[in-house]
């Protein structure tokens, strides 16, 4: 079977960040996450809920990313879309190598709102 991914199936720009760890000024530990590479991908919702604690709503969803393959994506990274105005965060679970061709990503996501 052969895997093709249409263009016009990639209707989103999402980028794709790293962790990149740092001090402060007192020694302690930093979160900065830097641009990895910016790319076309389609995101598919599968499953979403909401949930009240600590007098706040919280929002989950999961799904995945679909994009073409780019070496060098994990399971430590993340991606941003901005849409209306406002970032998601979808934070990485392992990605999939379809078929181990080097053509496909699919890359299961969490994104929470709080």
């Amino acid at each position: 079977m052969t895997i093709k991914i249409a263009a016009g199936d990639l209707r989103q720009v999402i980028t794709i960040q790293q962790n990149t760890p740092g001090k402060d000024t007192r020694g302690g530990p930093t979160e900065a996450w830097t641009t990895f590479k910016t790319v076309r991908a389609r995101i598919e919702p599968k499953t979403g809920y909401e949930r009240w604690a600590a007098n706040q709503i919280y929002s989950e969803a999961t799904g995945s990313i679909i994009m073409r393959y780019v070496p060098g994506v994990t399971a430590k990274m993340r991606a941003v879309m901005s849409a209306g105005g406002a970032n998601r965060v979808f934070e990485f679970l392992p990605p999939l190598n379809t078929e181990e061709k080097n053509v496909e990503l699919v890359i299961p996501f969490r994104e929470v709102t709080p």
